[in-house]
């Protein structure tokens, strides 16, 4: 009878236990089902030229279409003005000079404490994509062999009912073949596009100061903003394929650079030419139609609020704030850097507001137009530019002289409300030593407390491009800034 009695009493404890863990189980289901999926596009080398961002004489459609679902940030910036530092810090959360992830196509191990945002997403149940049928890139800084970013290349391998989190290039804005060849798949002149856009005359387009102005740039400019409207109809066919799939009301979807223009003193450089990337993002139900945002957006600042929107929760070690979700941050500054790229060794530091901007050249004896041996192939500006300069000084106007000076400036501070082309340097004018003191320290505090790893000359055999490794000039280490100097400006 005892025995009886401890049987019934068990079998129905273990029905109970059964029955709750049940609950839990579909509960997590219904959990998995109710979070968003994230769908994160990244658009290489771009500007904000888009007509959404009242860019005159471009036709951007359905990135327009996006925006007016959702909010277009007017503000937003990357951490490094060319791709390889910047994605790496938007895939950790971190500044890519705080994690020796600075200098362009470089590889240095990055610490298994330290997840990435794919892990973390992968942790939490979502099933991580790159390239879903389009670019796979990565181009990270560290190498990921020893570990699982992403589970497959496409949303639709994942599980029924599981969210995902994914990610695809779009690399048509991209300077390369496609520009000029009308057989490339993603030039602008191709057959598949001819009734799909309207070409950009080039005798309307109005080019910065810096690049010479004849056919041949005017011509370069006008392709820039063509490709930019073909990224438009790859744009325009990803959201198709959500509302097939049925999952455009429940994506979040991020659009953005990984870094700015490919054009003289923009991408490489930390004028706003390099580092302002457009920022549209849809997340219906959480973000009003319409919106307009002009808060400060960091490029590092993307993943953490990802994470947030979807509750996750983010790791001490990350420099981001979050700006979608509970909780969410408004910053008051954004930081950059530029380091080695290709075969141009240079150091350069900004931190900007909303009002002011400010730049250090760490290398000021290193000119901006250094040798570059990827620019002298693709970019005409480049090497007319360079040979201007050397043949006929004369016609210089003085933006174009600066950019050939032998020197740069130690410092730079810009009005940029009232010169948004950053060409008016404060940094000598007495009126603004009050806020040229107040950048030295807001920059000198960030680098020491981020312990900003570009007082270390960077090993050879962490470049990743070998070709370059013979045209390389490494700094000596006078040339290697000090912590204890950072309170020095001239």
């Amino acid at each position: 009878m005892n025995n009886n009695k401890f049987i019934q009493k068990n079998i129905f404890l273990l029905s109970w236990m059964f029955f709750l863990v049940g609950i839990r189980i579909n509960a997590f289901a219904q959990d998995q089902k109710t979070k968003p999926n994230v769908l994160w596009i990244l658009i290489e080398n771009i500007g904000p030229e888009f007509s959404c961002y009242d860019y005159p004489n471009v036709h951007t459609p359905n990135m327009d279409e996006l925006a007016s679902e959702g909010a277009i940030y007017k503000n937003a910036f990357t951490n490094a003005p060319v791709c390889s530092p910047s994605r790496s810090s938007m895939i950790t959360g971190m500044y890519p000079n705080a994690i020796g992830m600075h200098h362009h196509r470089s590889s240095v191990e990055l610490p298994d404490r330290i997840k990435t945002i794919p892990e973390l997403f992968r942790k939490a149940g979502y099933y991580t994509s790159l390239g879903n049928g389009y670019r796979a890139k990565k181009d990270y800084n560290f190498p990921t062999k020893d570990r699982t970013l992403w589970d497959g290349n496409d949303w639709k391998n994942r599980d029924e009912d599981q969210p995902f989190f994914a990610q695809l290039t779009i690399n048509h804005s991209h300077r390369g073949d496609h520009w000029h060849n009308p057989y490339h798949p993603k030039s602008w002149m191709h057959e598949k596009y001819k009734d799909k856009l309207k070409p950009v005359d080039p005798g309307k387009v109005e080019l910065p100061q810096v690049i010479p102005d004849n056919i041949y740039t005017r011509d370069d400019w006008a392709k820039y903003l063509n490709q930019i409207q073909v990224v438009d109809v790859v744009v325009g066919n990803i959201i198709d394929r959500l509302k097939e799939d049925g999952l455009y009301d429940n994506t979040l979807i991020v659009l953005m650079g990984d870094n700015g223009r490919d054009h003289l003193m923009d991408e490489y450089w930390l004028y706003d030419g390099g580092i302002h990337v457009p920022l549209i993002i849809r997340w219906k139900g959480e973000i009003a139609p319409n919106t307009v945002n002009k808060d400060l957006v960091s490029g590092v600042d993307i993943s953490v609020s990802l994470l947030n929107a979807c509750k996750i929760s983010i790791p001490g070690y990350m420099h981001g704030k979050p700006f979608l979700g509970e909780n969410a941050k408004e910053r008051e500054y954004i930081y950059a850097s530029r380091d080695r790229i290709d075969d141009a060794y240079d150091m350069v530091r900004c931190v900007r507001g909303k009002k002011f901007k400010y730049i250090r050249n760490f290398m000021p004896d290193r000119s901006y137009a250094q040798h570059r041996s990827w620019l002298m192939t693709v970019n005409p500006g480049y090497p007319m530019i360079k040979y201007m300069a050397e043949h006929e000084p004369e016609q210089l106007n003085p933006v174009q002289k600066k950019y050939t000076a032998d020197k740069k400036p130690v410092e730079e501070l810009y009005d940029i409300t009232k010169d948004p082309g950053e060409l008016n340097n404060l940094a000598d004018d007495p009126a603004y030593r009050d806020e040229l003191q107040k950048f030295r320290t807001l920059l000198k505090d960030w680098m020491l407390t981020i312990d900003d790893k570009a007082r270390l000359r960077e090993k050879p055999e962490n470049v990743r491009q070998d070709s370059f490794l013979d045209q390389i000039e490494f700094p000596d280490r006078k040339e290697l800034y000090e912590p204890s100097e950072l309170d020095d400006s001239k």
